[in-house]
């Protein structure tokens, strides 16, 4: 007789004749804050599920004190499920050793802050402008971002941000 419970979470994807790609580039500007020696850095892209929840679409390597990440390309299925107003988020994370005994065994992770919007909404926001970051310390900050590219080539959004906080 089985006994347990399974819960399962569908998501609706909008299936497009013309796939789309989106590329991030981020930057985070140099501050003590962010990246402190020995601690590293590393970014994630989620979408909204429903109210809440959110699902990662992108997890990128972490790095010591490493500033600029790589290109990010994503498919709009997966970032989106193919609908540019769904909300994503892109959330900073600050990874940290723990020693034990002279060694490091763990990891703790502390979210830095993040920044939430759609697709839709971010091309419509030009080069040069900024948006609203949240910080998990400070709260919202006003112009925390910054667009320093927004264009499409082809199939292709191409997104430049740097968070300046």
């Amino acid at each position: 007789r089985p006994t347990g419970r399974m819960t399962m979470q569908l998501d609706t994807i909008k299936v497009e004749e013309d796939p789309k790609d989106v590329t991030f580039t981020l930057t985070v500007a140099d501050s003590s804050r962010y990246t402190p020696k020995s601690r590293k850095l590393y970014f994630t892209v989620s979408r909204l599920v429903r109210k809440n929840h959110w699902t990662r679409v992108y997890l990128s390597e972490s790095s010591a004190r490493r500033l600029v990440f790589d290109e990010v390309n994503i498919s709009l299925r997966d970032l989106a499920a193919g609908d540019e107003s769904r909300a994503m988020r892109l959330e900073i994370y600050r990874e940290a050793p723990v020693r034990v005994g002279g060694f490091d065994v763990l990891s703790r992770e502390r979210l830095l802050g993040h920044i939430q919007m759609s697709i839709k909404s971010l091309r419509a926001v030009t080069e040069g402008k900024s948006l609203q970051w949240f910080d998990s310390a400070a709260g919202p900050v006003a112009g925390g971002v910054s667009v320093v590219m927004n264009r499409t080539e082809g199939k292709t959004y191409k997104l430049g941000l740097v968070i300046n906080c």
